[in-house]
């Protein structure tokens, strides 16, 4: 495992170390047949869909296969984190977007423990964390790139200002177009 997987998964707030644990052990413990079938699914919301900062989302999570289940939760990247655990059907799930967040995708997976011990995990899905409003300002840094040659790369970061005085890092919004000047 990569350590952008460790991170992916770190709540913000404190309190949850014990469960990241659990979750980040269980990665490396998964059965083959896991990963080729997973036993869970994501069945709302839709893989792209469109939410807000402060929003909250449900998730409802759906057993492919008739394996009992003794605990689900669903795990957010990043600043999201984790749901509450449901320990039978229906697996429902309310889960609060924070307020300040950077726009951008974020996974949701969802993970049960059988009642055989064993951790399960569905395929991730992406929502995109998108504002409302637009922007009343943007910057970039740095403000100009010179390429030397064909295939150069150099980051960029790009920050809004919105009307209610927030200033947040927009450069992988889904609401931003790059382009070459020339």
């Amino acid at each position: 495992m990569t350590s952008r997987n460790k991170r992916r998964y770190t709540p913000s707030a404190g309190g949850m170390g014990v469960r990241v644990l659990v979750v980040i052990l269980a990665f490396g413990c998964l059965s083959y047949a896991q990963e080729t079938q997973p036993i869970l699914q994501i069945t709302s919301p839709a893989s792209g869909s469109v939410v807000n900062p402060g929003q909250t989302i449900s998730v409802i999570v759906k057993s492919l296969i008739a394996v009992p289940l003794t605990q689900v939760f669903v795990v957010g990247e990043g600043p999201i984190g984790f749901s509450d655990v449901v320990k039978s059907a229906p697996y429902q799930f309310s889960i609060a977007v924070p307020e300040k967040i950077t726009n951008r995708r974020y996974l949701l997976t969802a993970f049960a423990i059988t009642t055989t011990g064993e951790m399960v995990q569905s395929e991730p899905i992406a929502v995109d964390v998108e504002r409302t409003d637009s922007p009343t300002k943007m910057t970039a840094e740095p403000p100009k790139l010179l390429f030397d040659s064909q295939g150069d790369q150099i980051p960029i970061r790009v920050f809004g200002s919105f009307s209610d005085g927030s200033f947040l890092d927009v450069t992988e919004s889904s609401r931003i177009v790059y382009r070459s000047s020339g």
